[in-house]
C-alpha cells in the first residue's frame, strides 16, 4: 500500500513536546535520516564522524516488536529496555524448553538500529522480541504466522495500538496468503507494520513478504544516496532507508557490534522513525497517521541513479535543526 498524503494535516512536526538533541559520532544511517542531503564524504561510513539530530522523547513509551531470529536482550546498548515475548524455537534438551537465543545476530542487529542508545533511531523505545526462526535463520510459514498473531495480540491486549510498530525483516519470496491476511488484519486494526522489500535485486512485488497487505515496504539506500544493487525495487516499495554498511549490535556478547547490509537494515530505520513520531506527538498514532507522517516528512527527490520505478523518498525524522 502506497504512502499517501490523504491525512497530511495529521503530520505534526517533531520538537513539539521536547528539545531536539544532537548525537555526535553517529552512524551514517542516523545522519541520513536527520539531514536533507548526502554527506560530502559518503565513503567515511566506518569512521562515525556524523551528527544525528533527534527529538528528546526518542521513542519513550513506545514499543518496537521485532519478528525475527531472536534478540540478545541483555546487550548493554539496550539498557534493559528489551524483553522476549514468544519463540517458535524449542531446545531439544532437556524438555523442549523455549530457546530465545539469537544465533545469527540478525534480530539483535535490527533491534539495535531501532532502539539502542548509541546506534538506534528511537533511543528510549522498548524492544519486544518475537522469535520465529531457528538457529540457522530458517522459519516456516506456520511459525511466522504464529509470531505475527502473538505480536498483534500482545499489542491489542496491552493497549499499545498507536504506540507500537512491528518490524518484519524477512521475505525471500515467501508470500503465503495466510501471512498476508494476518498482516492486513493488523493494519486494519491500526497497527503499523514495516517490512523489508528483499535483497534479490528484483521487483519487490514478487519477493517481499506481503506486497498488498498494507505493510510499509522499505528499500536499501547506500551512503552515496543511490540504491543498492541488491535492493528490491518498484512500485511496491514505499520508502527507502539507510541499509548499507550499517553498524549496530552483535549477538555474540553483551558489548560487541557488527556491520550488516540489506533491506533488513533499512526497515528498522523506518520503524524507529515511526516510533519517534509516536512519542514526539504526545498521543497514540494509528497506522494511517504514521503513513501520512512518513510521506509528508520524508526527503523527496534526493536519491540519485536509477530507481527502477521506485518512489524517490528517503525516511526523515523531520527535526528542526536540519537544513530544509
Amino acid at each position: 500500500m502506497k504512502l499517501t498524503s490523504t491525512f497530511a494535516l495529521l503530520a505534526l512536526p517533531l520538537g513539539v513536546l521536547g528539545r531536539e538533541l544532537t548525537q555526535t559520532g553517529a552512524t551514517w544511517g542516523l545522519r541520513a535520516i536527520s539531514h536533507r542531503d548526502a554527506h560530502a564524504r559518503p565513503w567515511q561510513t566506518s569512521l562515525r564522524r556524523f551528527e544525528y539530530f533527534y527529538d528528546e522523547t526518542a521513542g519513550e513509551g513506545t514499543f518496537g516488536y521485532v519478528i525475527d531470529g531472536g534478540v540478545r536482550i541483555s546487550h548493554k546498548e539496550l539498557e534493559g529496555r528489551a524483553e522476549n515475548l514468544w519463540t517458535a524455537d524449542l531446545s531439544p534438551y532437556p524438555r523442549n524448553e523455549p530457546n530465545y537465543d539469537d544465533k545469527t545476530g540478525h534480530g539483535t542487529h535490527i533491534a539495535g538500529t531501532i532502539a539502542s542508545k548509541t546506534y538506534g533511531v528511537a533511543k528510549k523505545a522498548h524492544i519486544v522480541s518475537v522469535k520465529v526462526q531457528n538457529r540457522f535463520g530458517k522459519t516456516t510459514s506456520s511459525n511466522l504466522l504464529s509470531g505475527i498473531h502473538k505480536a498483534v495480540k500482545d499489542i491489542i491486549d496491552k493497549g499499545r495500538v498507536g504506540k507500537a510498530v512491528i518490524n518484519i525483516s524477512l521475505g525471500g519470496g515467501c508470500q503465503e496468503r495466510a501471512v498476508s491476511q494476518a498482516i492486513q488484519k493488523a493494519v486494519i486494526n491500526g497497527i503499523t507494520i514495516v517490512q523489508a522489500s528483499g535483497n534479490e535485486g528484483e521487483d519487490a512485488k514478487d519477493y517481499c513478504l506481503a506486497p498488498k497487505a498494507g505493510a510499509i515496504t522499505v528499500g536499501n539506500m547506500k551512503p552515496d544516496w543511490t540504491i543498492h544493487n541488491t535492493s528490491n525495487f518498484g512500485s511496491t516499495v514505499d520508502i527507502f532507508g539507510p541499509g548499507t554498511d550499517i553498524l549496530s549490535l552483535s549477538s555474540a556478547d553483551d558489548k560487541k557490534l557488527r556491520s550488516m547490509t540489506g533491506t533488513s537494515m533499512a526497515a528498522p530505520h523506518v520503524a524507529g522513525v515511526a516510533l519517534t513520531f509516536m512519542s514526539a506527538s504526545g498521543s497514540p498514532k494509528r497506522r494511517h497517521e504514521i503513513v501520512s507522517m512518513l510521506d509528508s516528512t520524508c526527503t523527496k527527490d534526493k536519491i540519485t541513479g536509477d530507481l527502477r520505478g521506485s518512489p524517490n523518498k528517503l525516511v526523515n525524522n523531520n527535526n528542526k535543526k536540519q537544513a530544509k
